[in-house]
């Protein structure tokens, strides 16, 4: 699920992990390395927007539930990839219940508009 909230407070749910995401993510590698490290990837992650596709759809269909929180919007120094992260993982959130985006309410037309386009 996609959720646009400015006054997002975790629900601290079992089974249920909150991860902010850090703001200020200017490059792909940084932000694929903190998504590795954060929702657990396996080893051979290859730090593509391929296997970050890839995981996700593992995420999503794992017994835990994972809630990537954005203060910002990563990349936004590189439109085009932005754009691709919104969409692999707007996407992935939106076919599964185990995979939540929280995202400031000022985003919501740049991230809807980001997802349409997959």
């Amino acid at each position: 699920m996609i959720l646009f909230d400015s006054h997002h407070r975790p629900s601290h749910r079992p089974g249920e992990h909150e991860i902010i995401v850090p703001i200020r993510l200017e490059s792909k590698t940084a932000l694929l390395e903190f998504l590795k490290e954060a929702l657990r990837f396996p080893e051979y992650f290859g730090d593509n927007w391929d296997a970050l596709n890839d995981c996700l759809a593992d995420v999503a269909e794992g017994a835990e539930k994972f809630v990537l929180v954005h203060h910002d919007l990563p990349l936004e120094s590189e439109p085009d990839e932005q754009r691709v992260y919104l969409e692999i993982a707007g996407q992935a959130a939106a076919a599964s219940e185990q995979l939540d985006l929280v995202f400031p309410d000022d985003f919501r037309g740049r991230v809807e508009a980001a997802i349409r386009r997959r």
